[in-house]
């Protein structure tokens, strides 16, 4: 699928020599193509996630959304244990992989084994912590998935060390559309066959392809990397594995908490109807963020890895590569804020109406996590382990807290006592949606989902820069650098997408109708696009000429090809 890497080119990817000398412009247009190919990648995926998306919300219901919601938070969490950092720390020693390469090896075999049997025993515990029995088996389909991805981290590690974007692109689109083609596949079966009518079999239709698809990139990516193993484990390196990887995976544990701790707090005190609004709506809120976020990971960290000991020059790449980032993220979370309420009545049936708000208030939270999520990849390219630590358990300690108290506000008792407290400030107006029936969908709104994807909104704005600052900081970035990274896309999205909003939705007021939807999707798209770029030039030029540049390049490097 890649053509072969010659004996000197491995030698000096695994570090059995030292890596021939890379001028930045070489790195920089290196790391730039390799972002091109899986932000191509990444966009094909998202149009068959997107599609694929649309038609299992036709297939299934709320309550299937929600027990696959509740499911991941047990299976995400202990699957910490084998993706908490062993691939990000061998890259980040990429110079010395071949001496850790096969020791790595007998190492996630031994961590997939313990978090698959971990997922496995928390199963019923989960299940009664729920009030649903249904769980269990639904979780131990994630626990024969972990096994297996845990055995994915050292062939990728030596992809990414690699700079095989191409390949990386390549093999992340195969396994987005297996997944979507083999769910589909079986949420039709499910809806269709009469054996399966009314026995709430449709969250297996986004489970049983996972322990599939992850077997097939598992042999693809084993028969690329070709990761050289020996039968005797090397025991006695595990120790140095396990130093970093320890800090690695206490700090993915409580990064899990600020990725879950909604979910669990939603499962726990609200409706399974909620739960299911609020994992629908947030999968689609994320569309725009995974798609700079699988590039981020791939791309950007194995890049900043390389200028590990040019401390000064990593952090202004970081700057660079990030205002980048956001220059395209943060206008494509506002557009996708503003296009959820006709996006959603033109191709989604009514069930999913309720989540509307919730979905636009979470599209916008996610702006402010492509750059919180550089920042954390900088600081681990950086080595600063520890600091990342502090930093996770700093924020999950904040996320809960904010996303505990909306929980809480949702519920008869905190609606009750939101609306006595505003009342006795005489803050009534600063109530926007009706409180004091958990689960209830009032006023066209699910309450407990909007309140709870509102902590998430102020949690991220709020959290974000400070991170940003805190990962740019020691090596002599500014708060001038972290308004550099936000300030120019932000005004301009805030004005193109806003004013294209207001404009959108005039049209055709009190007027109900799929076209009209349509209009309104074309109109806002047309107008806050058309406005954002000239806007996005004036504010912050360099960058989108940088930019611009690199997406010119790419188009006439695609043209020759053809």
């Amino acid at each position: 699928m890649s053509d072969p890497i010659n004996e000197l080119e491995y030698a000096q990817a695994v570090g059995e020599l030292p890596p021939a000398p890379t001028p930045a412009p070489a790195l920089g247009q290196h790391a730039m193509h390799g972002f091109a190919w899986l932000m191509s990648q990444a966009l094909v995926a998202k149009i068959i996630t997107m599609v694929g998306q649309v038609v299992l919300s036709w297939l299934l219901g709320s309550k299937d959304y929600a027990f696959v919601g509740l499911a991941y938070t047990i299976s995400i969490f202990v699957s910490v244990i084998h993706q908490g950092g062993l691939r990000e720390m061998l890259v980040q020693r990429g110079r010395d992989l071949a001496k850790w390469e096969n020791a790595a090896i007998w190492y996630s075999a031994a961590l997939g084994l313990l978090s698959a049997g971990l997922i496995a025993a928390a199963a019923k515990p989960a299940a009664a912590f729920y009030h649903d029995e249904r769980l269990t088996p639904l979780i131990l389909i994630l626990a024969a998935q972990s096994l297996v991805m845990a055995l994915t981290a050292v062939p990728e590690a030596r992809l990414q060390m690699q700079l095989r974007f191409k390949f990386l692109a390549l093999l992340g689109l195969v396994t987005v559309s297996l997944t979507m083609v083999l769910s589909i596949a079986l949420a039709v079966a499910f809806a269709t066959m009469p054996q399966f009518a009314g026995k709430d079999y449709g969250a297996y239709a986004f489970l049983l392809p996972l322990p599939v698809v992850s077997v097939v990139r598992l042999a693809i990516g084993w028969i690329a990397a070709k990761p050289r193993i020996r039968w005797n484990p090397e025991w006695h390196l595990w120790a140095g594995l396990t130093t970093d990887n320890t800090v690695l995976f206490i700090a993915s544990f409580f990064y899990t908490v600020t990725i879950l701790g909604d979910r669990m707090a939603l499962g726990k005190w609200h409706s399974k109807v909620s739960v299911g609004l609020y994992f629908w709506a947030f999968n689609l809120s994320m569309q725009t963020m995974q798609l700079i976020q699988a590039s981020v990971a791939s791309i950007l960290f194995p890049s900043l890895a390389t200028l590990k000991d040019e401390p000064a020059r990593q952090t202004k790449a970081f700057v660079r590569a990030t205002q980048a980032l956001m220059l395209v993220g943060l206008p494509g979370c506002f557009l996708q804020a503003a296009l959820a309420d006709p996006g959603v009545r033109l191709v989604f049936k009514a069930e999913w109406f309720a989540a509307i708000d919730t979905l636009q208030v979470l599209s916008l939270a996610m702006a402010m996590l492509i750059s919180s999520f550089a920042a954390g990849n900088i600081i681990k390219a950086q080595g600063r382990f520890v600091l990342y630590l502090v930093l996770m358990i700093a924020n999950a300690v904040v996320f809960m807290g904010a996303v505990a108290i909306g929980a809480y506000l949702a519920t008869p008792q905190g609606g009750a006592w939101l609306v006595s407290a505003l009342a006795y400030l005489r803050l009534d107006a600063w109530l926007p949606t009706p409180v004091g029936r958990a689960g209830a969908i009032t006023d066209g709104h699910d309450v407990p989902s909007l309140y709870v994807a509102r902590s998430l909104f102020v949690f991220t704005w709020g959290t974000s820069p400070l991170l940003v600052y805190a990962a740019i900081k020691h090596y002599g970035g500014t708060w001038r650098d972290v308004l550099k990274i936000h300030g120019g896309p932000l005004v301009a999205s805030t004005l193109a997408m806003g004013a294209a909003w207001y404009v959108g939705n005039a049209i055709g007021r009190g007027i109900e109708g799929k076209w009209v939807y349509g209009l309104r999707i074309a109109v806002i798209t047309l107008l806050g696009c058309g406005t954002y770029v000239p806007l996005i030039r004036l504010l912050a030029r360099d960058a989108y000429e940088e930019v611009k540049g690199k997406l010119m390049g790419m188009l006439r490097r695609g043209k020759r090809k053809a």
